[in-house]
């Protein structure tokens, strides 16, 4: 009698990191803010944490909530962020709203790229073949076909040159510009977001690029399509 096993060999799959939100509200004020958990490699999850906490200025955000408890104008912290299906690139925005540093109201904007797969914040070079080319062809766009759609909204400032602060999706690069720089009719403090298609001579798409891990690639192709 021969007999015969089959052994079913089951390899668990790696963890994908789930984004908690995090905060505080205090008489008026809100501080939130996006807190990692999940990752297989502890020490990336920690780095990309402390990132969050400080380009946001987290914890100088969450002291400066109890100087404003009596106070008219009131500080909120909010944020959006992308993390794509697989875990692999995360991209968030940080936006801190009212009474910041003084009593005066203003805005402030942070931002945290990382590709989780290795730890490396996300900077032009890995998104784009030649960082100062695709830099003077933003300068250049914004300036000829953004500006002029812009002006009539605009209290101050100029698009270019363009802000160290910037997120990614799908769609597109948003950039984040400081208030002083670009500022709206309603004293907000500009973003502006190009389309990848835009940018699609420049971009770099390979299998490990973290473009390609957010899908831009695929609304490169429904644009040309369009």
């Amino acid at each position: 009698l021969l007999l015969m096993l089959t052994f079913t060999i089951s390899l668990a799959e790696a963890p994908v990191p789930t984004v908690n939100d995090m905060g505080l509200e205090l008489m008026g004020s809100s501080v939130r803010y996006p807190h990692l958990t999940g990752l297989a490699d502890p020490a990336i999850q920690a780095a990309v944490n402390a990132a969050i906490m400080d380009k946001g200025q987290i914890n100088a955000r969450l002291s400066r909530m109890a100087a404003l408890m009596n106070a008219p104008v009131k500080l909120n912290v909010s944020y959006t962020c992308l993390l794509d299906a697989e875990g692999s690139v995360f991209s968030c925005a940080i936006l801190s709203d009212g009474a910041v540093e003084t009593t005066r109201a203003t805005q402030v904007w942070a931002a945290v790229n990382y590709d989780l797969r290795t730890g490396k914040e996300i900077t032009f070079a890995d998104l784009f073949l030649d960082e100062d080319a695709v830099v003077a062809s933003i300068e250049s766009y914004l300036d000829e076909q953004v500006a002029p759609e812009l002006s009539a909204h605009l209290a101050a400032g100029s698009l270019t040159p363009i802000p160290e602060t910037f997120t990614l999706s799908p769609t597109g690069l948003t950039l984040y510009y400081d208030i002083g720089d670009f500022r709206t009719l309603s004293d907000k403090a500009g973003t502006v977001t190009i389309l990848w298609c835009e940018l699609r001579e420049y971009l770099l798409l390979g299998q490990a690029d973290p473009l390609m891990a957010i899908g831009a690639a695929d609304h490169i192709a429904l644009g040309i399509e369009d």
